[in-house]
């Protein structure tokens, strides 16, 4: 049976929630014919990137799909690509604002996701989901839990298929903020969905 480990964040600059905290809270395990495991990851450099290799460890999982929040988009975006790089627009959680950081001084300039990016576009725009591929992660913690994975990964050979997903705000998180973009709960439930399928039906 396979096993799928998701990942989220915590709130973080002065929002009160994370929908891709929210999305792991609505997760039901039974409804899967596989392993579903889950880890909340806090928005901050010394502690993210470790928990997330102490997770792949531990799991073994055939698939990781890492999710975060972009206040920036208004449909989901697929990202592509990881740089081995943090320059902190804000500071994360912990008051820490790196500029600069090469994540793995030995490592390449960027991982590609392994993930089944284009299978995934069909099967979400089939499901009248709006989503894009983004070729740009950031560089913040989000492209550092992407980056981080793919390294651990590729340094310890392991099979396990890794990517991200950015979602946008939901829509309690707009009303104050009229020109925020949002997307309810059920649709990226519904995405979820998807993508958990998709990964069962790949040989």
């Amino acid at each position: 049976m396979k096993k799928i480990l998701i990942t989220g964040f915590e709130p973080f600059d002065k929002e009160k929630i994370n929908p891709s905290e929210e999305i792991l809270k609505q997760i039901d395990q039974e409804l899967y014919p596989c392993h579903i495991h889950t880890r909340l990851l806090p928005v901050t450099v010394n502690e993210a990137g470790e928990m997330v290799k102490e997770a792949i460890e531990s799991i073994q999982p055939d698939y990781l799909l890492s999710l975060g929040l972009s206040g920036r988009i208004s449909q989901i975006a697929l990202e592509r690509i990881a740089v081995n790089l943090v320059d902190a627009r804000i500071p994360d959680n912990n008051g820490d604002q790196p500029e600069d950081m090469i994540i793995n001084t030995q490592g390449p300039v960027a991982y590609w996701s392994s993930l089944p990016i284009r299978t995934l576009e069909k099967n979400l725009k089939a499901k009248g989901l709006p989503i894009y591929l983004s070729y740009s992660a950031g560089t913040y913690i989000c492209n550092y839990v992407m980056y981080t994975a793919l390294d651990y990964i590729e340094e310890k050979e392991l099979k396990t298929k890794s990517g991200f997903i950015h979602v946008p705000f939901l829509p309690v998180q707009c009303l104050e903020h009229p020109l925020r973009s949002s997307m309810d709960l059920n649709l990226l439930m519904k995405m979820i969905n998807t993508v958990i399928d998709t990964f069962l039906n790949e040989p």
